[in-house]
């Protein structure tokens, strides 16, 4: 598409379309493809599918289908008979049973190149209509199996019909559920309006999803409506897109052949994403306040932890979606105000037998660095699926980065004792502990790792018997310092302070060291990690979490210096703060 053009379009658009949709929310372009290089698409977008992939459609995929030229992407279906190299003499499989390829075509995707989590989606095309033509423009979550990650179908048609599709995840595995709404081609004006080219849109943000074509609503459907039967919601993480050009199959219809060959035109693809408040530089804590990433979105990362490595600080923490445990976020940040989201940093597993297939818990993740075997070591309280908290155990995983991916190693229980509520905490020396809510969460326990940090050793020892969880362990002038909380399920309850002069004790009850409005309560929030600041003295951030548990995700981040004076340590509420503080 002409440059100029490109302009003309985007300036009306900034000053028309984005006005329309949010109000005073402004949007920026964050990606496009204009197809304007001839030749393959660009292989830093694009990734190509290959062979028989899926609905029993009768095209094989192939890259040499779609071709750019003349400032447009065309994916050809043609009939073209060869061998199917897949073929297996007496398979059932509908795909390996096929002797012969008798059509072939393109499909393309942006998958581990490039993935969005909500925004403006755009692509301008010219579809082919007749009987067995699909053509697509659809997107899909990138973590899950399908439909549990989650469907989007921007522009789909077959059998006469544009259709506006979105699909969740069931009880029953590969069975969707779908939002469905569509409009006949002869509805919007026949074959006058399939020779012309059209503008096809999703609006996505944390409340709903919008289909529309040439501006005109398809489908709009809230997203708490989109939840898994799991209760996860796969529009709350990123997706990428696809295009395709299918035939026949179980929805395209009988094969018309005489519309053979068929192109799909495409002017472009366009991904916008809102430009906020959010986007301007932090400078401060606002403790219980949404707090967003780069892109605009809060950020995931509950009951986690935070390491410093090589100049930059790394969050990892919960992902979570409804009351769902989707795996292990990771955020990245230079000044601890603004975080930037990196990647799912660990995943649950799709193997059915894994300790931590899809529907396992994972809870209170905490990340340390090795610095002989130079690893990063994750460990996260596990409760394997469909147990409830029955399982109690701790796992273990190991990165080369601190960004991940993880390699899950194992899961088991301390010298089995139960494991739930758990921290991590590396001592001057470089040893390494895990401490940990144990027998029901009447006894909080500690163990030595291993030099690897990756197993614990015959070192474990009970600290005391009390109904406590969610420790959070430091150490200031040669002594331990542990912040836990009550055991009251989600809701918030009092803080209680413990020191020792020796890791294993004995260790002495300091009271609730909170101070301010609703101190009684932990500030409405349950400890989680205490953070030392690089480079300052004495420095130290009290992290906890405000559990929403209806809607895990929103849940909220209460950030607050950790008060060192007069030898007496002590957490007051501060509305907002920053580190000057520690000055």
């Amino acid at each position: 598409m002409n440059r100029l053009l490109i302009f003309a379009y985007l300036f009306t658009f900034a000053f028309n379309g984005f006005a329309q949709v949010a109000g005073k929310t402004s949007y920026k372009l964050v990606w496009s493809d204009e197809f304007e290089k001839d030749g393959t698409p660009d292989a830093k977008y694009w990734t190509f599918e290959e062979g028989f992939q899926r609905n029993r459609e009768d095209q094989w995929y192939q890259q040499a289908n779609a071709v750019c030229k003349d400032g447009m992407l065309h994916i050809s279906l043609r009939k073209e008979r060869k061998p199917n190299p897949t073929y297996q003499k007496g398979s059932k499989d509908w795909a390996t049973s096929r002797q012969h390829i008798q059509y072939t075509s393109s499909s393309i995707n942006t998958l581990g190149k490039k993935q969005w989590q909500y925004g403006r989606f755009e692509i301008k095309a010219k579809i082919p209509v007749g009987s067995g033509l699909w053509p697509a423009f659809w997107t899909l979550g990138t973590e899950g199996e399908w439909p549990s990650n989650g469907e989007i179908d921007i522009m789909e048609y077959y059998r006469g019909n544009i259709l506006a599709n979105i699909a969740t995840g069931t009880k029953d595995r590969w069975k969707a559920k779908w939002f469905s709404k569509t409009k006949s081609v002869d509805e919007l004006g026949g074959k006058a309006w399939a020779d012309k080219f059209h503008l096809w849109r999703m609006d996505w943000d944390e409340h709903e999803i919008a289909l529309y074509v040439d501006d005109s609503l398809m489908n709009k459907v809230p997203l708490e409506q989109l939840a898994n039967a799991d209760g996860s919601n796969p529009f709350q993480q990123p997706h990428y897109v696809l295009l395709n050009f299918a035939l026949g199959g179980i929805n395209g219809g009988k094969i018309d052949e005489k519309l053979l060959p068929a192109v799909y035109e495409i002017d472009y693809v366009r991904v916008y994403q809102k430009e906020d408040a959010s986007s301007q530089d932090a400078q401060t804590f606002t403790p219980g306040a949404r707090w967003n990433d780069q892109h605009g979105e809060h950020i995931n990362a509950h009951g986690g932890g935070i390491i410093y490595h090589e100049g930059t600080y790394y969050w990892y923490g919960e992902k979570r979606g409804g009351k769902t445990s989707l795996g292990v976020n990771v955020y990245s940040s230079k000044d601890l105000y603004n975080w930037t989201f990196e990647k799912l940093a660990f995943a649950p597993a799709d193997d059915p037998n894994s300790d931590i297939t899809w529907g396992c818990i994972m809870e209170r993740p905490k990340v340390i660095y090795n610095e002989k075997t130079k690893k990063f070591v994750l460990w996260f309280h596990l409760e394997l699926k469909g147990q409830g908290y029955a399982a109690a155990r701790a796992a273990v995983a190991v990165s080369d980065t601190p960004t991940g991916p993880f390699t899950f190693v194992h899961s088991f229980r301390p010298n089995g004792n139960m494991s739930r509520d758990m921290g991590l905490f590396v001592d001057d020396d470089g040893q390494a502990y895990h401490i940990y809510s144990s027998d029901e969460n009447y006894a909080l326990r500690l163990v030595r790792l291993s030099e690897d940090y990756l197993h614990t050793t015959k070192e474990d020892k009970l600290l005391f018997r009390n109904h406590r969880e969610a420790p959070a362990l430091f150490k200031h002038a040669n002594k331990y310092y542990l912040f836990t909380s009550g055991c009251t399920g989600w809701a918030p309850n009092r803080a209680e302070l413990h020191v020792a002069d020796n890791l294993f004790g004995p260790w002495k009850s300091l009271g609730d060291p909170m101070l301010g409005p609703q101190a009684q309560l932990t500030f409405d929030g349950q400890s989680t990690y205490v953070l030392p600041i690089e480079g300052k003295k004495d420095a130290f951030i009290f992290m906890a979490d405000r559990w929403k548990p209806n809607q895990l995700l929103d849940s909220r981040y209460i950030w607050l210096p950790v008060d060192l004076q007069d030898g007496k340590v002590s957490v007051s509420w501060k509305d907002e703060w920053d580190l000057s503080v520690f000055n």
